[in-house]
């Protein structure tokens, strides 16, 4: 798992376990509610079949209180 950070939100890498292909587990994890980002839209080449982007963010102007 990597991570980057900026003053805004939080992006995270994960690697998926060996032979779980990230553009397969796009949809089930879409039927389930859950955000990800499969690692081959992030990548030139298509690469990256085992890899997932999570970005989690900050709101730029959050309300009073």
């Amino acid at each position: 798992m990597t991570s980057v950070n900026s003053s805004q939100k939080r992006i995270l890498w994960v690697k998926l376990p060996d032979g779980v292909d990230a553009l397969q587990l796009y949809p089930l994890a879409q039927a389930a509610g859950i955000a990800i980002n499969p690692g081959p839209e992030w990548s030139v080449n298509k690469a990256l079949a085992e890899v997932c982007r999570k970005e989690f963010g900050v709101p730029a102007s959050r309300p009073p209180g």
